[in-house]
């Protein structure tokens, strides 16, 4: 667990739950605002996988309406999957155009940092007071 610092009066908090997890996510769900989905585009045998975790989740009653931020990650490798490849390997169109959330998907690399700023603007975009 993250505590993330928005701003000067917006403090969040921010679970990873690994792939290996994914049977009890459904436990965190009841408190979500937000839910940041991770899929390293360079690791092709695990993208069906994490593509199916990400339909169930987004099945979820508690989510029906959480904003839903799609990181497509390690952009900075040579030997990932295209952006275009992957958008119709998951028919990711489709996807957002029947979900219930409202998805965004942005291409990061955590090593080097490219695309976190996106990140915390998406989240302080969709930050809703309490």
């Amino acid at each position: 667990m993250v505590s993330v610092l928005l701003s000067k009066k917006i403090d969040i908090v921010i679970r990873e739950l690994g792939g290996c997890m994914g049977p009890i996510w459904h436990s965190y769900f009841r408190d979500t605002e937000y839910l940041m989905y991770m899929i390293d585009l360079n690791n092709r045998q695990q993208i069906s996988a994490a593509c199916i975790q990400l339909l169930t989740i987004l099945q979820d009653k508690q989510l029906t309406n959480t904003p839903v931020l799609l990181l497509l990650n390690k952009i900075d490798m040579a030997t990932i999957m295209s952006r275009p490849e992957f958008e119709n390997y998951l028919r990711l169109e489709e996807i957002i155009q029947y979900s219930t959330q409202n998805i965004t998907v942005h291409e990061i690399s955590a090593w080097n940092g490219k695309g976190l700023e996106e990140i915390l603007r998406w989240l302080q975009a969709n930050y809703k007071p309490r």
